[in-house]
């Protein structure tokens, strides 16, 4: 098991379970498990975990995107007062 968020002792497990359970956007799963709300430096992590999880239409996988504007809270430099 994976410790993804060492503030919040985050799991790789408990990321896909929410991804798992219908969370589609990297706020989701930050509010839902409570990874990057403290220093944020796991939130690229999240990212590409919730990406990789995310399944599409046809079954598969979604690729992995670029960073959208609706990300930008999320960013390891701001502090969590400031994560939506």
């Amino acid at each position: 098991m994976m410790i993804v968020c060492h503030c919040q002792v985050v799991t790789e497990t408990a990321v896909a379970e929410v991804v798992d359970a219908g969370a589609r956007t990297l706020g989701q799963v930050c509010r839902t498990t409570g990874a990057g709300t403290d220093c944020g430096a796991c939130v690229f992590t999240v990212k590409r975990l919730l990406t990789e999880r995310q399944p599409t239409s046809a079954g598969g996988r979604v690729a992995p995107r670029g960073r959208r504007a609706s990300d930008q809270a999320f960013a390891p430099t701001m502090s969590s007062a400031s994560v939506a």
